[in-house]
């Protein structure tokens, strides 16, 4: 996972609500006609997907996270897991524990959609941004060769069982998709 400095702690808030890739895509993908083994396939999936995300350093489909920062951000606010979707808001925290929402006005998203951009730097005791990613709702909004890449590993975990990585075309697509930190 990259390092970005000042975050505290980052936290999905809400998970997707769908896959990128439908069972009937898989068993379609791997020739399979018998519904035996779907607990599997779903299982492989989900696996597929948090690893494609993990290489990737993005959200696929639409989903929530929280990033907490201790006692200053800076004014290009790093926000891991994008694309960045929206922001559901941005709060400082006192040390009482009072909180004080920013004006969406004083922020902007960056146009990579990977970080928040602040009119002024905040400073607080905690600093909390909750923001929606992913690249949508729906499969079909997830890039196609990621999607491709998913059912490559998913036909290699249910070849070999105990296989965990993806193979070398899939990891090679999830690269491209990894931001670069200078």
């Amino acid at each position: 996972m990259t390092n970005y400095p000042y975050i505290r702690g980052v936290a999905r808030v809400s998970a997707p609500a769908a896959e990128p890739l439908t069972l009937a895509e898989v068993k379609a993908w791997l020739r399979i006609e018998h519904d035996d083994e779907d607990d599997l396939l779903a299982t492989l999936i989900a696996a597929a997907r948090e690893q494609a995300e993990c290489r990737t350093g993005r959200s696929l489909i639409t989903q929530s996270w929280e990033v907490t920062y201790a006692d200053v951000a800076p004014q290009e606010i790093p926000l891991p897991h994008g694309p960045v979707q929206s922001i559901s808001w941005l709060k400082t925290v006192a040390e009482s524990g009072d909180e004080t929402d920013i004006a969406s006005d004083a922020y902007a998203i960056a146009a990579d959609g990977r970080q928040l951009l602040c009119e002024i730097g905040l400073a607080a005791h905690r600093i909390l941004v909750r923001y929606v990613a992913g690249f949508g709702d729906a499969a079909e909004d997830v890039p196609a060769d990621l999607r491709q890449a998913m059912l490559q590993h998913i036909a290699l975990m249910y070849g070999e069982r105990e296989t965990v990585l993806p193979p070398v075309a899939s990891v090679t697509t999830y690269a491209q998709y990894r931001g670069v930190r200078l």
